[in-house]
């Protein structure tokens, strides 16, 4: 079986988002909009990808989104993308670093990513950002999930199918922290934090603005 890394720039991330994983956002974006009770103002999406997740919330909501990737190829296809859906005129795209947002304090209602914080090296670091850039009263949903378990069932075995290991999922490769370490980081910035841990949902940190 050949293991592919997810990171690496010169893989087809975009493809493996369309063959494998598409079905879950819009799964995904009802979950967090329900979540949140966020639905209109601005919406930011860290590593993005091909802005999937975002434009899948976007599409169910009046939120305008901004797009931030540290692969210039991912920003790009993300915009090529918005294009093709219709919401270009809703969208900007930035190639930037979760560590350091391009963007002023309290210029987002809703902060989203999924399946990026699991490489983000210096977590603190990256959520203190994300939260210098939350409005207040503004919610982050930031975390994993593959959609419902029979969603899951068959990613996991689309993806036996590919021959495809996703190897950012692998406990020893993730960067993450504990959901204890993650109580106690949001002690530290001073930010109510809740935890959503369903089997049916996946595992996502909602940080309070």
């Amino acid at each position: 079986m050949e293991k592919i890394d997810f990171t690496n720039p010169d893989y087809e991330f975009d493809d493996i988002a369309e063959q494998v994983f598409y079905p879950i956002y819009d799964v995904i974006a009802q979950d967090l909009l329900e979540e949140t009770g966020i639905v209109s103002g601005s919406m930011l999406d860290v590593g993005c990808g091909g802005g999937h997740l975002g434009f899948a919330v976007m599409g169910k909501s009046d939120l305008t989104g901004d797009f931030v990737d540290i692969n210039a190829t991912a920003v790009r296809l993300a915009e090529e993308r918005s294009k093709r859906l219709g919401v270009w005129e809703r969208s900007r795209f930035y190639r930037a670093d979760v560590v350091s947002l391009p963007f002023e304090d309290q210029s987002f209602d809703l902060v989203i990513s999924r399946g990026s914080m699991f490489f983000w090296e210096d977590q603190e670091r990256a959520f203190s950002e994300i939260l210098r850039v939350l409005k207040p009263g503004g919610k982050t949903y930031i975390g994993g999930g593959l959609g419902r378990s029979w969603q899951r069932k068959a990613i996991m075995e689309r993806m036996d199918e590919l021959g495809l290991v996703c190897m950012g999922r692998q406990k020893d490769a993730s960067m993450a922290l504990t959901d204890g370490e993650y109580r106690s980081l949001a002690e530290r910035l001073g930010r109510p934090l809740s935890i959503v841990d369903d089997e049916e949902r996946g595992h996502w940190l909602v940080f309070e603005g």
